[in-house]
């Protein structure tokens, strides 16, 4: 048996007055030798202060129900506390137990903790060349731990911010309770606001800004005179002139400055970026760009004018309090393989959960109730992901979702998510589905309230966002092969649009969503090819823009009157189906279905019927000037195919699972006599646990296989296994069936990968019983 190596973590400023367990625990652990690798805490207070973590091994299971670990009371600045540890583990299982401790609340009159001590109580690493795998964390609760309460790190690349050497595999974490648990962290620009805006908070909040804000970004006070284009100010370290920076890194204020403190004149915003352009000991020149023309101002400052400069670690990078520990959430899994995360709880006062370069995940089932930044986070460079029936609630925090990072191969489908604070964020993904979901008002950072919102340094003004939107962050980075369909938009008061696509997006279909709010808008599809956008209800009159890009739009009569620019025209459709080439700033245009009308530079409008085209150039068009439908329906079915060819491997491999009981995948046997036998397929094949199809007959499903639909209220599958029988009743509408566990072989519980009213299971010979808190999701990694 390899015995794991151990992590070693130094703990400052506990409370001396803490009481410790760790020898009485260490005792437990090591006597587990004898026990074949089984620890059993006893129920009871166990008070860990973590200056050194309690050793776990590889074959060790460690029950814990009952157990109630205490963190210290106080932590001071930079605390670091480890509860258990341990190196290269394998076949490792905890149960139970809860971990209470007191992370940093702003909303709390008195906090016994520092913003950035990090308390991690289960962290589990692994070494290059090394192995972890097989792990699972059942029935765990926690409240108010200032870090993850579950780490697993497989061993990261050196040098690579995105390879993983050694991954750590097969990680489940099931049924467990995280409240207000990771690492704690302000919010993007929070501090900063309440500095600048000092009028709109609390003497406490003030004081908590004073204490805790990047104080060495501020000079002054500074001198601005009327007619004059100079701030005098202390500057013996010279302010850098404001370099012109390009992409993303232009809005993130690396370079910028704010004024705040007092009157300013009348033609500077308190709180907007400005640009340093000259640089001197006594005085600097600021204007509204890099490089660009210096103010003039038209009054004079007050005395008490002060600036904050570097913006971009005065509002951006103070999200975490400085000298914050590592991790990020209640879960934090980074470089795992084959995860599944299902029926948790999580909360937050920070990002809720955090999954980052992993693959092969599926996230099924959970409910997260609160959080103060991210809520969904399936952060840098994770593949393979399937999100599935999911309830978010971001509670005015930052992203109720964000995929960051050139995710790939991402299926989110059957999920609801509602009260994010900055909508929900897609950053370069590539084959990325967002299907059948739920979303209610996800800006309220939008909203002009200095207690939810948030100001935003690049106007003053307060932030905008749209309720979904897709960006880039690598310099001239593209994104494909994305999907959204089927989903339900209901956007707050303040969201700028519906949806959004940065440049450089490619195969993009945006099909069948419901639009309801104040926002119903796609948002202009500069630097994007092969856009579809059709049959979406609640569309409102939406206007884009078409440069050097072939594109083709179908556009239903709920959206009549979008409007698409290209140079010197600009078509006003009326509900149909055209298609635009622009190239070299010349522009054509052809018309398939309905009608468009044509606003040309100093000509009346022009009506196209179908069939029509309109050219600036007098070469003419041909057919091949446009993006052909076919390739559309190509590049769609060639899509289905690959989630069908996905879904198969991962039904596979899910047969290989021991605890499986039963697989139902809608495939007849090659002995199936029976139209209405759904065969078993999970390992090994037992035919006494087939199902049957009650009022049921095969159909077409989504894919190019077989589905069951049901023709009258009555349709059912039945399931028998052990001297158990389940019943499972569903609508009209074309099912699957997903795998049904046996979970510590105690008793079989019922796994639906669709919305299955409640199983209920009965004894052939006794009465019926619903097992409502068993039947639960199983999250299939591929849309049905």
């Amino acid at each position: 048996m390899r015995v794991s190596s151990l992590v070693l973590i130094i703990v400052s400023l506990v409370s001396p007055a803490f009481g410790d367990d760790f020898a009485k625990l260490k005792d437990i652990f090591t006597s587990s030798v004898e026990r074949a690798g089984l620890v059993t805490i006893p129920p009871g207070d166990y008070e860990l202060d973590g200056t050194k973590p309690l050793p776990l091994a590889s074959h060790m299971t460690v029950t814990a129900y009952g157990a109630r670990f205490h963190l210290p009371t106080k932590l001071g600045d930079k605390a670091r506390v480890v509860l258990f540890a341990g190196n290269n583990v394998s076949d490792f299982r905890w149960f139970g137990g809860h971990f209470s401790g007191n992370v940093f609340d702003p909303s709390q009159p008195a906090n016994s903790w520092e913003p950035n001590a990090n308390t991690r109580a289960i962290l589990i690493t692994t070494s290059a060349s090394e192995r972890t795998e097989n792990l699972t964390f059942r029935d765990i609760t926690s409240d108010g731990v200032a870090g993850a309460v579950i780490t697993v790190l497989g061993g990261e690349k050196k040098g690579s911010d995105r390879e993983i050497e050694t991954y750590a595999r097969n990680v489940t974490i099931e049924n467990c309770t995280l409240t207000r648990s990771g690492k704690f962290m302000w919010d993007y620009g929070y501090l900063w606001q309440i500095t600048v805006w000092p009028e709109d908070y609390t003497p406490d909040d003030r004081a908590m800004a004073a204490k805790y804000f990047r104080n060495d970004l501020i000079r002054g006070p500074v001198r601005m005179e009327a007619n004059d284009d100079r701030v005098f100010v202390e500057n013996s370290k010279p302010l850098p002139v404001s370099p012109v920076r390009e992409g993303a890194d232009a809005d993130r204020g690396h370079d910028s400055i704010c004024f705040f403190g007092d009157t300013l004149p009348t033609n500077v915003v308190r709180g907007r970026q400005y640009f340093v352009i000259e640089s001197s000991p006594q005085f600097i020149r600021i204007a509204d760009t890099p490089n660009g023309e210096s103010i003039r101002f038209k009054s004079t400052a007050g005395p008490q004018t002060k600036l904050i400069s570097h913006l971009f670690q005065a509002h951006l990078a103070l999200y975490a309090p400085t000298g914050s520990g590592p991790g990020k959430g209640a879960l934090d899994l980074v470089g795992c393989e084959k995860v599944i995360v299902r029926g948790c709880r999580l909360s937050a006062l920070g990002d809720t959960m955090h999954i980052q370069k992993s693959r092969s995940i599926s996230f099924s089932g959970n409910h997260i109730t609160g959080s103060r930044m991210g809520a969904f986070f399936l952060a840098e460079f994770c593949q393979d992901a399937t999100i599935t029936g999911n309830t978010v609630d971001g509670t005015n925090g930052s992203r109720v979702i964000s995929v960051e990072k050139s995710c790939q191969d991402v299926v989110i489908v059957g999920n609801t998510f509602r009260n994010g604070g900055r909508g929900s964020w897609i950053n370069q993904p590539r084959n990325f589905v967002l299907a059948d979901n739920v979303f209610v008002n996800n800006t309220t950072k939008c909203e002009r309230d200095p207690r939810r919102g948030r100001r935003s340094f690049l106007t003053g003004n307060y932030e905008s966002y749209a309720e979904l939107y897709f960006t880039t962050h690598e310099p001239g980075g593209r994104y494909e092969n994305v999907t959204v369909r089927g989903n339900i938009f209901t956007s707050g008061p303040h969201a700028t649009h519906a949806i959004t696509f940065a440049p450089g997006g490619d195969t993009l279909l945006v099909t069948d969503n419901i639009f309801r709010g104040s926002a119903r808008t796609i948002g202009p599809l500069n630097g994007c090819e092969k856009v579809t956008i059709r049959d979406n209800a609640g569309i409102e009159s939406p206007e884009t823009r078409c440069e050097n890009r072939r594109i083709r739009v179908h556009v239903p009569s709920a959206a009549k009157g979008f409007v698409m620019h290209a140079p010197d025209v600009k078509l006003e459709d009326v509900g149909t189906e055209f298609a635009m080439n622009v190239k070299a700033q010349k522009n054509a245009v052809h018309l398939y279905d309905g009608e468009v009308i044509a606003h040309t530079k100093d000509k009346a409008p022009e009506s196209l019927k179908v069939g029509m085209s309109l050219a600036s150039t007098t070469a003419g068009v041909s057919p091949q000037d446009f993006f052909p439908n076919n390739d559309l329906e190509g590049l769609i079915q060639q899509r289905e195919q690959l989630r069908f060819q996905q879904w198969q491997t991962w039904s596979q491999e899910i047969r290989k699972d021991l605890p499986l009981i039963a697989d139902d995948s809608f495939l007849h046997a090659p002995d199936d006599r029976w139209d209405r036998l759904i065969s078993n397929f999970a390992d090994p094949q037992e035919k006494q646990r087939t199902s049957g199809a009650v009022g049921a007959q095969w159909t077409q499903g989504r894919w190019q296989s077989i589905a069951v639909s049901y023709d009258n209220q009555s349709g059912r599958v039945l399931q028998y296994f052990d001297g158990f029988e389940i019943s499972r009743e569903v609508s009209k509408n074309p099912h699957h069936l997903g795998p049904l566990r046996d979970r510590q072989s105690e008793s079989a519980h019922g796994k639906s990968s669709l919305l299955f009213s409640h199983p209920q299971w009965k004894r052939r010979d006794r009465s019926v019983h619903h097992l409502q808190h068993d039947a639960q999701r199983c999250g299939d990694p591929i849309p049905l």
